[in-house]
């Protein structure tokens, strides 16, 4: 009996593959993100400024100011000129106590050279001990902006800023160019396997996936190509990659990020399937293959890692689907789910 391709059913397999994949992104991203403070007063004393100014010293207290009450922190807006500066917990928590805060927060700067060492510490009153204590370099004044952010982050997560480092907080000393790390691209190499729908690929179970692509990665999306260095091969069929092109947008600027895109391509596919006669010779069957070219469509996603180092790995579930039907050999078409792990920038 020769079936004919039901599309409708890849399409709705591929349809329930990106609700997952949806889901699971927007469940699971805020796990990624700094956690927001509800509204805990806090109050920042003045920085402690040893070999830079003073001025340097009360624009950074102003940016870590201003970075906080963006994750929802509200501010005890004192005149820092009334405001001691404190160098340990009972100082500022005498402070704290005195306006009315619920959070002290307080520090130094310290110039090496050209370098800027910045420490900051932040307890609750009500505390015994400090919830952030941390250190972090600035290459330069003009990194100190992008240090205050980091440390805020810190702050409301509660965790060191090594932890936490994102590519929009990526440091001049931390990357081998300035801000290389917003703009990433290169070769890498993606292996796996293509798990037959139905009874396309002439019935093949999984095919055998590996392909060479070109991504160029940003802040909030990657492009990825393929040309002409992808196979797939199983038993009854043979997939080549004449090029693919494929889009993702990042949820999350994290060392781990989720992702959802597609794709489209050009592919060579090679199906072997049986041909029954039940007209003419019920008990007939032989072996007939089948080779077109054909575009083909990708949707689906991932996670990727290590996205701040020059080297990244990546989990990819793509729902495939090349556009022919494969009448000749059961009409079956030839769609499934690949799934890959990757490496590389």
């Amino acid at each position: 009996m020769i079936r004919k391709s039901t599309p409708s059913k890849s399409w709705a397999m591929g349809l329930s593959l990106g609700s997952i994949l949806l889901v699971t992104a927007s469940t699971l991203g805020p796990v990624v993100d700094v956690a927001k403070a509800s509204g805990e007063t806090t109050l920042i004393l003045p920085f402690r400024a040893t070999g830079v100014t003073e001025v340097t010293a009360e624009v950074s207290r102003n940016l870590l100011s201003g970075e906080l009450e963006s994750l929802g922190y509200s501010l005890v807006h004192a005149d820092p000129i009334g405001l001691p500066i404190c160098d340990d917990t009972d100082c500022a928590r005498r402070i704290g106590q005195r306006q009315g805060a619920e959070r002290v927060v307080y520090g130094s700067l310290s110039q090496l050279g050209t370098k800027v060492i910045v420490r900051v510490r932040s307890f609750q009153i009500e505390a015994d001990s400090l919830d952030y204590n941390d250190q972090l370099n600035a290459s330069s004044i003009e990194d100190l902006d992008t240090v205050m952010t980091r440390i805020a982050e810190g702050i409301a997560s509660r965790r060191g800023v090594s932890s936490h480092i994102a590519l929009g907080t990526v440091l001049e000393d931390e990357a081998n160019e300035p801000r290389l790390r917003r703009g990433r691209r290169g070769f890498g190499v993606r292996g796996g396997f293509l798990f037959a729908g139905g009874d396309s690929y002439g019935q093949t179970d999984r095919l055998t996936s590996f392909r060479i692509p070109y991504k160029f990665e940003r802040e909030n999306f990657f492009v990825e190509t393929t040309t002409l260095l992808g196979l797939a091969w199983g038993s009854e069929a043979v997939e080549w990659t004449i090029l693919d092109v494929y889009a993702a947008r990042f949820f999350g600027v994290e060392d781990t990020s989720f992702y959802l895109g597609g794709g489209v391509g050009i592919h060579v596919v090679s199906v072997e399937g049986p041909i029954t006669r039940p007209d003419e010779a019920p008990d007939f069957m032989e072996t007939h293959s089948q080779t077109a070219t054909s575009p083909v469509l990708d949707f689906g996603g991932g996670v990727a890692l290590l996205r701040t180092y020059d080297y990244g790995l990546s989990l990819d579930l793509r729902y495939h689907i090349v556009l022919e039907d494969f009448d000749e050999v059961g009409g079956d078409g030839a769609h499934g789910l690949r799934v890959t792990i990757g490496t590389g920038r």
